[in-house]
């Protein structure tokens, strides 16, 4: 994700809930810290209390919060790491404007079926995507992120049955309870297996998005070992329906199955006893992955 940013001048950090263990850190152009090494008494309460996802997701307006208060940015951008960046980040700067917040909806228009993912499976996990935010550092988006964040602490399950969907759901309030939010109308940003009913993409010297150059794809829901699926998450669109995915998607697996930071993929939870998570079982594991790195559909 880092690597795909084309933007100079953008500082990058990366927040680790688990332990550096034998990171090298002299080896990536970016920052790693340990969440325990800045906020212990956070980091503790939410190992105990969520499962993995749930940490990342409640960390979310946490860190962000953190680095208003410890950093000197005119800018913020959050960024799921399944996210590819493929053109310059001006145009949601520019899109952000004067405003102070950028919220992206899952989707502008209705799908026409109600396969994975439609309005209702929405309706449950929320309006706005969590996976990329942007914001103007000022006292409106740090009452923003207290608020995201104090929902996200106490909160932050993944228990749709009971209203939540760990950071998501609580996007939907922003709009209502702040002002100077904007909600983005660009297509080419944050195109996913959500919105692939209302964006066509192309290759035209780069990839394109309804005739704009794409900003990102978030590659929510694919996996290494199912590189034949679209996402895990959906049931509407494959690569058969959507034979223009592949190119984008073979690229992507491409750079991910041949890094050499692969290896920190078969990392076991430092925390796993302490939080409710329970640990795939390594061997299992490990022989899916090499089954279908042998047999992928690339």
């Amino acid at each position: 994700m880092f690597n795909s940013v084309l933007d100079i001048g953008i500082s990058k950090t990366l927040f680790l809930i688990d332990e550096v263990r034998d990171i090298d850190k002299t080896s990536f152009d970016f920052d790693i810290i340990e969440v325990k090494s800045i906020l212990p008494e956070i980091h503790q309460k939410l190992i105990e209390r969520y499962n993995p996802f749930e940490v990342c997701c409640a960390l979310k307006p946490v860190l962000g919060l953190y680095q208003l208060k410890n950093k000197d940015y005119e800018h913020l951008i959050y960024a799921d790491t399944d996210l590819c960046f493929y053109s310059s980040l001006s145009v949601v700067f520019e899109e952000l404007g004067n405003k102070d917040f950028l919220l992206t909806p899952h989707c502008y228009e209705s799908p026409k079926d109600y396969e994975k993912i439609s309005e209702l499976d929405i309706n449950a996990t929320g309006l706005y995507n969590g996976g990329f935010y942007v914001l103007k550092d000022s006292e409106n988006s740090k009452s923003i992120l207290e608020w995201w964040s104090s929902k996200t602490i106490n909160k932050g399950y993944n228990d749709v049955a009971k209203g939540m969907f760990v950071d998501q759901i609580w996007l939907n309030y922003l709009p209502i309870y702040f002002n100077n939010i904007i909600v983005s109308k660009n297509k080419s940003v944050n195109m996913a297996y959500w919105n692939l009913h209302e964006r066509l993409l192309s290759i035209d010297n780069g990839f394109n998005c309804n005739g704009n150059k794409l900003v990102m794809y978030h590659f929510s829901g694919f996996r290494l070992s199912r590189p034949d699926l679209v996402s895990i998450h959906q049931t509407r669109y494959s690569f058969s329906n959507l034979p223009e995915l592949t190119a984008l998607f073979k690229a992507y697996f491409l750079i991910w199955s041949n890094s050499k930071n692969l290896k920190y993929n078969d990392y076991g939870y430092t925390y796993s006893r302490e939080s409710k998570f329970s640990k795939i079982k390594k061997g299992i594991k490990k022989k899916i992955i090499k089954q279908f790195r042998n047999e992928n559909s690339f």
